[in-house]
């Protein structure tokens, strides 16, 4: 048994080590994300997220952990549970990538504002917080890095 007392308890490290949970348990729980979002053959992918043409393979129990609202959709909206596909209808598909990227990395690259909040938006309806909070940092940052540009198109 684990230090905690828990069978499941346990991990593998990135070398496939079983290891016990400790301070790089959140590490260890982002690879075994990391390793799903890198899945090549898409076996263990069970739902898709649909933009329009454009279609990005997902897991459930990811999206589920990150968002009440996929929960919801998940858990309460047969369709959904039944289809396998998610339509978001008035997204761009940049905006879905970085909310995916987001939710399988813990990260937001740096992204044009628009985008930033685009991704903002989206965060809010999906209720991501952190995600929310994240999007609305780099737009501070941006906007203080800007605000010689934003002054004049504003001023004009």
């Amino acid at each position: 048994m684990g230090s905690a007392g828990m069978p499941w308890a346990v991990l593998r490290d990135a070398t496939g080590q079983l290891t016990e949970p400790g301070a790089s348990t959140h590490e260890q729980c982002f690879s075994i994300v990391q390793a799903l979002a890198s899945e090549t053959n898409g076996a263990l992918y069970d739902v898709t997220v649909r933009v329009g043409d454009h279609s990005f393979p997902a897991h459930r129990a990811i999206l589920a952990a990150q968002s009440p609202v996929f929960r919801a959709m998940f858990t309460s909206d047969m369709r959904k549970q039944q289809s396998g596909c998610i339509e978001l209808g008035d997204v761009a598909p940049l905006t879905i990538a970085a909310m995916l990227h987001y939710v399988y990395g813990g990260d937001l690259m740096e992204e044009p504002p628009d985008v930033l909040v685009d991704v903002w938006e989206l965060a809010d309806q999906m209720q991501i917080d952190a995600l929310r909070a994240k999007a609305a940092l780099l737009l501070t940052r941006g906007a203080i890095n800007d605000l010689p540009s934003l002054r004049n198109r504003w001023v004009s």
